[in-house]
Parts: C-alpha cells; structure tokens; sequence
C-alpha cells in the first residue's frame, strides 16, 4: 500500500503537532480577530478577562459577543471543537495502541478523515481570506477590509 506510512506512530504524532501549530492556532487567531472587530483596544482586553477559561477554550458565546462575521466565528467554532475532540481521541488511541497493535489502523483512518474533512478545507479557507499586511506579515482580509471601512 502506497500510504502505509500514514499508519505509523512515528508519523502521525509529529503530523498532529505541525497541525496543531498550523491550523488549529490560525483558527483561534481568526476567532479572536473577528471578536476583536468594532472594538477599542481597552474594550477587546476587558472582553477577553471577562471570558472565563472553559468559554475560551470551548469559544462558547463567541457568536453572540462578536459583532461582525457571525458566519466565519461559527465555522472557526466548529473547527476548534473537532480539533478538542480529535485530541482527546488522539491521546487515548496513542496509549490504548500500545497494548493492541490494530488500533493503529483506527489512527490512520481517523488522521486521513481528518487531513480531508478538517485541514485542507481550512488551508483553502485561510489563503483565501488572508492578505499582506500593511506592516509587513500577514493578516486576515476581514480585518483589513473592516479598517478600510471605518
């Protein structure tokens, strides 16, 4: 079989860390983009300690406090949430793999729906929502576009 390395250990562990990184953080710099739109800079800081950690973590009620780009919050919601739930499931797999060597099968597969339904959608949706940044690096174009209109 062609992708039979996608059933290692020694790949997929290194591969959830660089998605992590990659994805899961842009996601939830997206969210907290999109809560800090219409807002001053002492408004956002004042939001952000009202939170409490399990609302933050969980981004429950983003939708309700974010002002602009209800549509986009939702869809970084339901991505955090599957990446909580994808690492919950992640860990007890690795640890139950070491007793049964089939559960590593179950690992691929649920790393392979993962890279379709969740990593390369969201690859495809942040290139398109991102730009160049005036100051150099880059930034959300929902951002740019909300300062442009201001």
């Amino acid at each position: 079989m062609v992708f039979t390395f996608l059933f290692e250990l020694k790949f997929q562990v290194p591969y959830y860390l660089l998605s992590v990184f990659l994805i899961w953080f842009s996601c939830r710099s997206g969210a907290n983009s999109i809560l800090n739109l219409g807002r001053s800079k002492n408004g956002y800081k004042k939001l952000k300690k009202s939170i409490r950690f399990k609302e933050a973590f969980w981004m429950y009620n983003y939708i309700e406090i974010c002002k602009y780009e209800q549509r986009k919050m939702k869809y970084f919601m339901i991505i955090n949430n599957i990446y909580i739930y994808y690492t919950f499931i992640f860990l007890n797999l690795i640890i139950i793999s070491f007793f049964f060597k089939n559960v590593r099968l179950i690992l691929g597969v649920l790393l392979i729906l993962k890279i379709v339904i969740v990593d390369i959608p969201f690859t495809i949706f942040s290139f398109i929502n991102t730009c160049h940044a005036p100051n150099g690096g880059v930034e959300w174009k929902f951002v740019r576009d909300y300062r442009k209109n201001k």
